[in-house]
């Protein structure tokens, strides 16, 4: 709904109406059943069967194994990497310093069968192809890219051996989500232990893949640690400049 010049400079967004809005909805459904009786191909992700989680389908493209990339996930990175791309020449044009750093989703380190313990959710890590595109582009324009996957995996895969193997090997209920009014006397005095171990130890949230307040401490100190060795390639500062003047 943006109008550009040719220049590229932003002329007006419109507003989207509800006409035109059920002229989408309307638009969707003609071209699922174009697809489904055969008239024509698709062309877009199919987001209309189950998939386990909170928000399903919006991870489609991170579920592939990446050596079997769908052609959406390869449009969908595609369209993304282009406006990286654009981003970095603009800021090069303007001789703007621009380094690019990335952290992984909690998936990208351990299955969702492991936190979720879900029949339904998948077995196998996230792919990391976003992460490998990103970092190609940077070198592609001889830009500094960290990756910050390394530091944050060995610490989850460290704390999470109390908070994962224990429960998994000690009983059979979803003791790690919740402790139900008749738990027993060894998994109560198990919770007065598991309890302090693992919430000072986690650095995600519960049941999310989203840092919580511990993770977002680690890659604060980590990040800030990473531009204090790298003053020059990680903000463009260097810090022996002006020292004899």
């Amino acid at each position: 709904m943006a109008r550009y010049d040719d220049d590229g400079n932003l002329i007006s967004v419109k507003g989207s109406t509800r006409i035109i809005r059920a002229k989408r909805r309307y638009k969707r459904q003609l071209n699922y059943l174009l697809v489904k009786y055969g008239f024509q191909k698709q062309k877009t992700r199919n987001v209309r069967n189950f998939q386990f989680g909170a928000h399903p389908h919006i991870f489609d493209h991170a579920m592939e194994r990446e050596s079997e990339l769908s052609s959406f996930t390869k449009d969908e990175l595609a369209f993304s990497i282009g406006f990286i791309d654009k981003f970095l020449e603009i800021s090069i044009t303007n001789n703007i310093h621009t380094a690019l750093a990335m952290y992984p989703h909690l998936p990208q380190i351990i299955t969702e069968a492991n936190y979720y313990q879900n029949p339904q959710a998948i077995k196998r890590k996230y792919n990391r192809v976003f992460e490998k595109n990103v970092r190609e582009v940077a070198k592609r324009k001889n830009i500094t890219f960290k990756s910050f996957y390394g530091i944050v995996q060995e610490k989850v895969l460290s704390s999470t051996s109390v908070n994962i193997h224990w429960d998994r090997s000690l009983f059979e209920r979803k003791v790690h989500e919740f402790y139900p009014e008749n738990a027993t006397s060894f998994e109560s005095l198990y919770e007065l232990f598991r309890e302090p171990a693992v919430t000072e130890n986690r650095l995600y949230r519960i049941g999310d893949m989203h840092f919580n307040y511990n993770g977002f401490r680690l890659i604060a100190n980590e990040f800030a640690g990473w531009v204090i060795q790298n003053s020059m390639e990680s903000i463009g500062f260097n810090p022996t400049q002006g020292q004899s003047d």
